[in-house]
């Protein structure tokens, strides 16, 4: 939060990556404390849980779900995220 408000005038840059070996689920829920968004968000994500990684598809959707983004597409270890409202427009 106060590197974007400093350095960012308070709006977040359009894109965000996000890969910090597990703790992508705790960055990610910290979201919602600013005033601001990224349109886009890739995140580290497993299809399942195991013992190297904090987090899985299901929980990133649960995290950014409620936030309003949708999952638009999934690599071989990343979920790419976009505001639903913007995929929603890009695409009709």
């Amino acid at each position: 939060k106060f590197v974007i408000e400093k350095y960012c005038g308070g709006v977040f840059p359009d894109f965000l990556t996000v890969d910090t070996e597990g703790l992508d689920p705790i960055i990610l829920s910290e979201l919602k404390e600013l005033s601001s968004l990224p349109k886009v968000i890739c995140t580290e994500l497993t299809d399942e849980a195991d013992d190297m990684s904090g987090a899985t598809l299901k929980q990133g959707c649960e995290i950014l779900a409620p936030l309003g983004y949708t999952l638009v597409m999934k690599t071989h270890e990343n979920g790419i995220f976009v505001l639903k409202d913007l995929w929603t427009a890009a695409m009709s």
